[in-house]
C-alpha cells in the first residue's frame, strides 16, 4: 500500500521549518548516524544532508534485520560512539526502529544515558517557546532542572509514550518526553520524534557555539539505579499496594504504582505494562543513596 503522495515532502518541511535551519548549516557539522536497519534511514539522510551536515550514516538500509538490540541506550551505541570519534563526528546519534527514540554520543566518543536526551532538547525548546514539560514518574530529575533554569514547570505522570502525550496536550506543555529518548515537540506533533530531537540538539549546538559534551555537563549530576524483578500479574498490584500501605507517611504518589520523594531522591515502584515484572527506579544526589533505595525496595518486594 502506497503511503500519502508528498507526505515525505511535507514532513521534511515541517521539521524543517520548526529548527533554525541557516544557523545549522552555518555550522557545517559532522554526524555519526545510526539508523539500526530500522525505518527511517532515507529520510534522516534527507533531513540531515538538508541541515548542510557530513553525514556517516550506519546500518541505514531497512532491512528489517537489526544490527543491534534498537533501544537508543549507551550499552546499543558502542560501535557507533567508535565511528564518530573515528570519524572526527561533532556527534553521534541512533534511532531506533521507527525513528521516535534517539541517543546521543559525543564528539570524544562518549555515549550517553538515554535519560539526557529530554533535557538537552528541553533548552532549545524553552528558549523558543516556554511552557510546561510533561514527562513521566520514572524520567531523570535533570529535566527539572532545565525547565527551572527557563522559568517553567514539570509535570509527571504515568510512563508510556500515549499517556505522556495525552497529559502534555491536556496541560498546554509544549515538550513531552521520557527517559527512554522519546521526545515529543507540542503542539507541533502529537507523538516521539527522533528527528526533530536531534535536530533541535543541533540548533542548540549552533546557537550557543557549544559541543555536546559541554551541554551535558551544564546538566546536574544525578545517578539512576533501575531492577526488575519477575513477578506475576496476580501478585504484582499486591505487592505495591503493600508497598504504598508501607510508606503511607511518605505521602506517595500512587497515579503509576508508588512514587516517593525526597530532597535528596526519589523512588518509583510499578508494574511493567507489557512483561510480568515489577520495575524499581531510583534516582538521587549520590549513587550510594540510589543502591540503599532501590536494594531497600527489592528486599521489600521479595519479602
Amino acid at each position: 500500500m502506497e503511503g500519502a503522495p508528498g507526505v515525505e515532502e511535507r514532513y521534511l518541511g515541517c521539521l524543517a521549518s520548526a529548527l533554525d535551519a541557516d544557523r545549522i548549516r552555518a555550522r557545517g557539522f559532522r554526524l555519526a548516524v545510526d539508523f539500526v536497519n530500522g525505518a527511517c534511514g532515507a529520510l534522516g539522510s534527507r533531513l540531515l544532508e538538508s541541515l548542510g551536515c557530513t553525514l556517516l550514516p550506519v546500518n541505514e538500509e531497512p532491512t528489517g534485520e537489526f544490527a543491534h538490540p534498537p533501544a537508543p541506550t549507551a550499552a546499543n551505541m558502542r560501535q557507533l560512539a567508535t565511528l564518530a570519534r573515528c570519524f572526527g563526528a561533532d556527534l553521534g546519534a541512533a534511532l531506533n526502529v521507527d525513528g521516535d527514540r534517539v541517543g546521543f554520543v559525543t564528539g570524544e566518543g562518549t555515549a550517553l544515558s538515554e535519560e539526557c536526551s529530554l533535557p538537552l532538547v528541553a533548552a532549545p525548546r524553552l528558549r523558543r517557546r516556554p511552557g510546561p514539560v510533561v514527562t513521566s514518574h520514572s524520567t531523570s530529575g535533570m529535566v527539572e532542572a532545565v525547565a527551572r533554569a527557563h522559568g517553567q514547570r514539570v509535570v509527571r505522570g504515568p510512563v508510556g509514550e500515549s499517556s505522556i502525550v495525552d497529559l502534555g496536550l491536556a496541560e498546554g506543555a509544549v515538550l513531552a518526553g521520557e527517559g527512554s529518548g522519546g521526545v515529543a515537540v507540542l503542539p507541533l506533533g502529537a507523538a516521539y520524534d527522533g528527528l526533530l530531537a536531534l535536530g533541535l540538539v543541533l540548533e542548540e549546538m549552533a546557537t550557543s557555539g557549544r559541543t555536546l559534551a559541554e551541554l551535558v555537563d551544564g546538566l546536574p549530576r544525578l545517578f539512576m539505579r533501575k531492577r526488575e524483578l519477575p513477578c506475576p500479574p496476580s501478585v504484582v498490584y499486591r505487592v505495591i499496594d503493600r508497598f504504598r500501605r508501607h510508606h503511607a507517611k511518605d505521602s506517595p504518589d500512587c497515579s503509576d504504582g508508588v512514587r516517593l520523594d525526597w530532597d535528596d531522591a526519589w523512588l518509583h515502584v510499578r508494574a511493567s505494562g507489557t512483561e510480568p515484572l515489577l520495575r524499581v527506579i531510583a534516582e538521587a544526589k549520590a549513587p550510594e543513596r540510589a543502591e540503599a533505595l532501590v536494594d531497600e525496595a527489592t528486599v521489600f518486594a521479595r519479602r
